[in-house]
């Protein structure tokens, strides 16, 4: 098969088990098809002492942590010299045992630019994955700005995984040929349309209640305290699974609004909870400042979920039809009104596209095998 080496600082260790789970997923999918090692820059300061260790799932790509040094505040100076210095190292030292040939590398700034430097001199092709905070945080700093599209210029081909990225990266001058939108999958295993009294059964909950759905983390940016008032006025009961620093106002504030008997605060739950509570719910409902592609959406429309959300971020490349939900303006009468007739609609008993991992590795494999098809012939 054809060897690739994976290099990214968001891939899972045995502490940080869910730190770039998407990424470890992607890469387990692609292994019946391609040969990969992994290489994990992790920034760290000089006394930091790290003893890193890869999860039993990932042993099969042998991956090797890599402290990288790096400068806090005025990192954007240097930190990607750094991050290249340590890659070029690590990467011609692997090549002369492991003769991969091409590069999988996620994370524009600096993973993405550091690896495109070295695989150019290594006449190697790169194919980059931008994340989310990579592009539009990144491509506010002027600092890193010019880096990141340095990154995808030297790239043949760039995964953004919303269109709201890609079009970012356009808007910043990088060539939108080279630049594809792969979405994030699910595992439909666990979120697939099940019989909602069911579930409800199981769960304990009212066959007739109307359930809100509420999944994130309990922070500023995700505005749960707007979710609450918008509740509030309804018979409706609201589950918030997530955890983070809201939690202790968030109950204070339910208890204010005469309604804490109506909400559930679970905190973080695993995978195959969150899956039942879909099944479970009405709707899922979303009031946040700002998102990129949250998984959580994803995993609605797997679900066979509506989602009702603020329209930020590339929340409208799944929400663009009436039966998978609604996108609102910031506002309590619009999120009031909208929660209001998805409740009183039909539920739906049906999934809204597929949104498995499979189509997700198989896009990627294509790509991969695209570029390295073109390779041959230049």
């Amino acid at each position: 098969m054809t060897k690739g080496l994976f290099v990214s600082n968001l891939f899972p260790d045995a502490v940080e088990d869910y730190r770039g789970l998407d990424n470890a997923t992607v890469l387990g999918l692609l292994a019946d098809r391609f040969t990969f090692r992994a290489l994990v820059p992790r920034p760290c300061l000089p006394w930091q002492k790290q003893h890193w260790q890869s999860r039993d799932a990932e042993a099969w790509c042998r991956p090797e942590y890599l402290p990288v040094p790096y400068l806090p505040k005025i990192g954007s100076l240097a930190n990607h010299h750094l991050m290249h210095r340590t890659l070029r190292k690590a990467m011609m030292r692997l090549h002369a045992d492991y003769k991969f040939e091409f590069v999988l590398a996620s994370w524009l700034y600096p993973d993405g630019w550091a690896v495109s430097q070295v695989a150019a001199e290594m006449n190697l092709p790169v194919v980059t994955i931008a994340q989310g905070t990579d592009v539009h945080v990144y491509l506010t700093m002027r600092g890193r700005r010019a880096k990141v599209v340095e990154a995808v210029e030297g790239s043949v081909a760039t995964i953004t995984r919303s269109e709201s990225l890609r079009r970012l990266l356009v808007d910043a001058g990088c060539d939108a040929s080279c630049i594809r939108t792969i979405w994030n999958g699910t595992d439909t295993d666990s979120f697939h349309p099940r019989d909602r009294l069911e579930v409800r059964r199981q769960l304990g909950v009212d066959p007739k209640a109307s359930v809100v759905l509420f999944v994130g983390n309990l922070l500023p940016v995700k505005d749960p305290t707007l979710l609450l008032d918008a509740v509030s006025g309804m018979s409706a009961e609201l589950v918030m699974i997530g955890a983070g620093p809201l939690e202790g106002a968030l109950k204070r504030q339910a208890q204010d609004l005469g309604m804490a008997t109506r909400v559930r605060f679970l905190g973080s739950q695993p995978s195959d909870a969150i899956a039942r509570w879909m099944n479970a719910a009405n709707l899922l409902c979303l009031t946040s400042h700002n998102e990129g592609l949250p998984n959580v959406v994803i995993e609605a429309m797997a679900s066979g979920l509506p989602v009702v959300a603020t329209d930020v971020g590339g929340i409208h490349e799944l929400v663009d039809r009436p039966e998978r939900g609604r996108l609102v303006s910031r506002t309590l009468a619009d999120i009031r009104e909208a929660i209001a007739d998805f409740l009183q609609a039909t539920p739906s008993t049906s999934a809204f596209g597929d949104f498995s991992w499979t189509r997700c590795t198989n896009e990627y494999a294509e790509l991969l095998q695209e570029t390295l098809e073109d390779r041959k012939y230049t």
